[in-house]
Formats: structure tokens, sequence, C-alpha cells
């Protein structure tokens, strides 16, 4: 590699295809690089997933909320599903006086979510590698969730189930909104959730 007098450092930046900013920084140009991988454990390799992508509507803030049903991977109307969709107002950060409009996730039948950042930290109690290996949280499951970003992990009542959701609400400001989302979920009970499209369940 070519460098000129005046490039003294160079930026360094390492990530997965389903994770961003694993590491970076900057090095001495005069320095060597030197990266060291780890396989991970047979169990946190990927497994069989399944794997969805959804786009759907909501009208009437908080009145007409959409349910996910991952059994048959659909947005449907009955409300004795899994996941629970609803526009709600809340006090604006930016302009005094008026409300913004924010998406709410809620976890029904005694589901628990947990929202995390997309990139790692060292502020979580995940364990980085566990956060590296998309490997869902074994704690800090709530019921509820308002929507800032980054995923939510989805944990059954009973354990059995988990998935990763990336989630974006996007509202029109009369109560209605567009809704995108992804998940990515395994059945087996186990709690890893990194994907290899060659294994994804049909």
């Amino acid at each position: 590699m070519q460098f000129f007098d005046y490039d003294t450092n160079r930026d360094l930046k390492i990530h997965l295809s389903s994770l961003s900013n694993v590491a970076y920084g900057q090095v001495s140009a005069a320095d060597p690089v030197t990266v060291t991988l780890y396989l991970p454990a047979l169990d946190d390799r990927p497994q069989p997933l399944r794997y969805k992508e959804l786009n759907f509507g909501i009208t009437g803030a908080e009145t007409s909320p959409r349910f996910l049903d991952f059994h048959s991977g659909f947005i449907v109307s009955n409300p004795n599903s899994d996941l629970r969709f609803d526009f709600v107002h809340e006090p604006s950060m930016y302009h005094a006086g008026s409300d913004d409009q924010r998406l709410k996730v809620t976890a029904l039948r005694g589901a628990g979510i947990v929202q995390v950042p997309s990139t790692l930290t060292s502020d979580l109690s995940v364990p980085i590698y566990e956060q590296m290996m998309l490997i869902a949280p074994s704690s800090g499951y709530s019921y509820q969730a308002i929507i800032s970003g980054g995923w939510i992990y989805y944990r059954s009542a009973d354990g059995t189930f988990y998935a990763r959701l990336e989630v974006e609400g996007f509202t029109q400001g009369d109560g209605s909104g567009n809704i995108m989302l992804q998940y990515w979920a395994n059945p087996t009970g186990s709690r890893n959730l990194l994907f290899d499209p060659s294994l994804q369940i049909k």
C-alpha cells in the first residue's frame, strides 16, 4: 500500500454483514495491522431460522393496532397474536408544547421484548460476544417498548421461541403511518439468531 508523507494514520474498521462497527479506530501508517479472528463455538454457529420481510400501514393512532403472528408469518387484526404495533403520541423532545408520534411495540400472551442497539456497546448487560453473534439476551425483557432505533429481541412466555426484529415506523401526522419490519426467528428454543440464508426455513 502506497502512503504519502502526510499520511501518518490510517482508518481501520471491521464489520460483519449483519453487524456494523465491530471495531474501528486509527492506527499509525507505519505499523503493521494484525487482526485475529475467532471461530464461534459449534452451538453458536448459524442455525435454521425463519426470515420474513413485512410492510404494512396503521390508521388512527392507538385505535387501529396491527398484530404480528409468528406462526403464520403475517400481520393480522387478531389480538390473540404475538406482538402488537401502535403509533402513540408523546411530548416532543424538540418542540415544546407539541407531540411526536412514536411506534410502540407490545409483547402479548406473557411474552417479552428487549430493545438493544444495532452496534456493539459495552453499556449493556449483554456480553460483547453475544452481541456479535446475535444471541438473544437471557434477561432484561419487558412487555413493551417505544421504538427508538436498533433491534428488538422477542422471547415467548415459555422461552421456547426467540426472534430478532428490525422495525421502522413512518407517520403521516394524522394518526396514520407505515411500518417496515424484518424478523429472524428460531423456533427451537435456542437464543442463537445468527442468520445464514442457506439454512433459511421455508
